[in-house]
């Protein structure tokens, strides 16, 4: 059986970039052992999701020759009249 705090625990351990003690937490979960009393569970209401803090900066985009757009030369047809003949 899935134990919801232990995958909320893999969750922090994997967000903290603890791969290695998040995938023995599982291993140990779905052996259906406890987990390891090293590692303090953490219940789920108490994991707050990541925050990034950071300044947007606006940049300007400058038209140069290369992504100037250049008008496609018309098409120019033939009448099939003047090319039978």
């Amino acid at each position: 059986m899935l134990n919801q705090n232990m995958i909320s625990e893999a969750t922090r351990l994997t967000r903290a970039g603890q791969l290695v003690e998040a995938t023995a937490l599982l291993q140990r979960m779905l052996r259906g052992e406890s987990p390891d009393p090293s590692h303090a569970l953490v219940p789920p209401d108490r994991l707050e999701p990541p925050t990034i803090d950071v300044k947007a900066n606006v940049v300007e985009e400058k038209e140069s020759r290369r992504t100037a757009r250049v008008s496609p030369a018309p098409l120019q047809r033939k009448s099939i009249a003047s090319s039978i003949a």
